[in-house]
């Protein structure tokens, strides 16, 4: 049996529905990764006792993620009510703004109509 047929294999037993691949590679940034998108653990690890390594740590992170999805939830609230405020603020100044540009323009057209002078 593989090495990765083996950490497939406890991955089914601990009821974690990725899979994992084994691609060794003295060039790798990282030990592993989790690609959610479509549910592996990539692990880059060259020698099999730094690759059951990270393949345990990946589960751990797998594991935790219900926890941190609380902490992204929550920012990604925050961002959208902060994004709604700002909004609200930008369109109270361009309000303001054309009204001064209105009354500018009024005073300039009043100004022209009283010396005869035009611009």
């Amino acid at each position: 049996m593989s090495l990765e047929d083996k950490m497939n294999n406890l991955l089914s037993r601990l009821g974690v529905p990725l899979k994992a691949v084994w691609l060794p590679s003295r060039d790798a940034k990282e030990h592993a990764r989790i690609v959610p998108e479509e549910r592996l653990i990539m692990i880059y690890d060259e020698g099999e006792d730094e690759a059951w390594a990270s393949l345990l740590h990946e589960i751990m992170e797998w594991r935790l993620r219900p926890v941190h999805k609380v902490y992204r939830d929550t920012i990604n609230k925050l961002i959208t009510l902060l994004e709604e405020i700002a909004y609200s603020r930008k369109e109270e100044a361009l309000s303001h703004i054309l009204d001064d540009f209105m009354a500018w323009k009024s005073l300039e057209e009043k100004t022209q109509g009283s010396t005869g002078k035009s611009t």
